[in-house]
């Protein structure tokens, strides 16, 4: 990010957050104060969510600025960040995750908003060119063989593994979430200013698994806490890996007599 700062967005970042820092240390002081009216209490509450506010727009704006850096320098298109990601994933993701795991490991902020319109161009290149790629992005499929909202894969998984059961299926794509982000921080440096993995594995730890973010000394807790999740994560995939096969290969009998164009964008969902 140039240090030139032509939007002014380290700038006014800096001033809010000192705003925040004179809010916060105002309010630990009236906490204190039994006499206290807690309607001054509540204000000086609301002027810290409004910061919060204003923190989040800044946000925006710098994962915009780094996002337009990243590819500038790499040369990479959207697609190409979403089939890397597929790949080491390696299963069918939502859109939702694809974005978080792109900015937390490539630091590149992709707009969901437009996967539907990159799905739409794959088709149509696709129709051209008859397969030239090595890889579409395609539509996860149901047992049915139809295409499901905002669920992607690769076109050059094997249908089986682009097929998602309910519900085993989809419990068991939510506990390769947490396996693809503990797989993604293992292997990078960690960074001075905080890892953008370990909030995300804290959070899908405790949606998916039922398991509480570290307590207390979260730098010397953290570690042993990530190796538990990560045991847990085996046992889980390892419980449901059976069951969702079996289920898969089932609805692979069927789809698989559609036409190649119904097997990787979807068969028509009848009226």
């Amino acid at each position: 990010m140039s240090l030139q700062d032509p939007r002014g967005t380290r700038q006014e970042l800096s001033s809010v957050l000192r705003d925040e820092i004179a809010l916060l240390d105002a309010l630990l002081e009236v906490l204190t104060d039994p006499s206290t009216a807690t309607a001054e209490i509540a204000s000086a509450i609301a002027g810290l969510e409004q910061r919060g506010e204003q923190r989040g727009r800044l946000l925006r704006s710098l994962r915009e600025e780094v996002t337009e850096e990243r590819m500038r320098e790499e040369e990479r298109s959207v697609r190409q960040y979403v089939l890397r990601a597929l790949s080491e994933v390696g299963v069918p993701q939502n859109a939702g995750f694809i974005q978080e795991y792109v900015w937390a490991r490539e630091t590149v902020d992709l707009n969901t908003r437009g996967f539907g319109a990159l799905r739409r161009d794959e088709r149509r290149s696709w129709s051209r060119s008859g397969g030239a790629r090595v890889a579409y992005i395609v539509p996860a499929l149901d047992a049915a063989g139809h295409a499901m909202s905002r669920w992607l894969a690769r076109s050059d998984w094997p249908l089986e593994t682009r097929i998602v059961t309910v519900p085993d299926g989809e419990r068991l794509l939510d506990v390769h979430k947490v396996r693809a982000l503990l797989d993604a921080r293992g292997s990078r440096e960690p960074q001075a200013l905080g890892d953008p993995l370990a909030p995300l594995i804290e959070r899908y730890a405790r949606e998916v698994l039922d398991i509480a973010p570290p307590s207390g000394d979260r730098t010397a807790g953290w570690s042993d806490w990530a190796a538990d999740v990560a045991r847990q994560v085996d046992a889980r995939l390892a419980q449901l890996s059976d069951v969702v096969a079996e289920a898969q290969r089932v609805a692979t009998a069927s789809v698989t007599a559609l036409p190649r164009e119904s097997q990787l964008w979807g068969a028509r969902r009848s009226q």
